[in-house]
């Protein structure tokens, strides 16, 4: 799941002595990185392999029906998503949609797995939140590549939320255990890079459609 990132920058807290109390069994998110409208944080937790990251981006641009629906064009995704080999649609609904998707990773043995994506009502009718939920779709049988690692534990969530101003926010929390023999510091790499790279990629998508001239009738 899918812009060159800068160095991390630690954010500093403050807690009471009940909050730090809370954070050793629930750790909160830590800002990790920020440029311009774009923020995104990471949360470890004690057993995990990997960070969940979240990037939230404020986009005064850009409605949420317009970046929903170029999140929700999945097939379109290897044309404009990062580090997407192959991506097929196993099976599609209006609301839920199966994919195997194959991702390169940078010095490592390439990836693959099988995703189960589906959308949630809007909330308040045209105005309201649009989610999209993404698991790893367990009950999908698809042959193991030989050439790729199979992950297994991954899920994603896409929020779309009206900003009072105008615009959207739009928040995108992900987690993934990349599988296989990988050193720390590159799981760890990989857990930011990759979603960032996934909304800035996003948000550049969706640009590009509103940018395109109406074809005449």
């Amino acid at each position: 799941m899918p812009a060159t990132v800068p160095a991390t920058v630690p954010a500093t807290a403050q807690a009471t002595a009940s909050e730090a109390t809370d954070a050793a069994v629930d750790p909160p998110f830590v800002e990790v990185f920020r440029d311009g409208n774009v923020v995104a944080y990471t949360r470890q937790l004690p057993n995990a392999v990997a960070p969940i990251v979240r990037v939230q981006a404020q986009v005064p641009d850009l409605l949420p029906a317009q970046l929903f629906a170029v999140a929700w064009d999945v097939r379109s995704q290897a044309a404009w998503a990062p580090r997407i080999k192959r991506l097929d649609v196993l099976a599609q609904t209006a609301t839920e949609i199966v994919v195997y998707e194959q991702v390169d990773v940078p010095v490592a043995r390439d990836r693959d797995y099988v995703l189960r994506l589906s959308i949630s009502p809007r909330s308040d009718g045209d105005r309201g939140e649009l989610r999209i939920a993404a698991r790893a779709a367990a009950d999908r049988a698809v042959p193991i590549d030989p050439q790729h690692v199979r992950m297994t534990d991954l899920w994603s969530t896409w929020s779309f939320r009206p900003r009072k101003d105008g615009g959207t926010v739009v928040v995108y929390e992900a987690y993934g255990d990349p599988a296989g023999a990988l050193p720390g510091w590159l799981k760890r790499s990989a857990a930011l890079r990759g979603p960032l790279d996934f909304v800035l990629a996003l948000l550049n998508e969706a640009r590009r459609r509103v940018a395109l001239p109406i074809p005449p009738t």
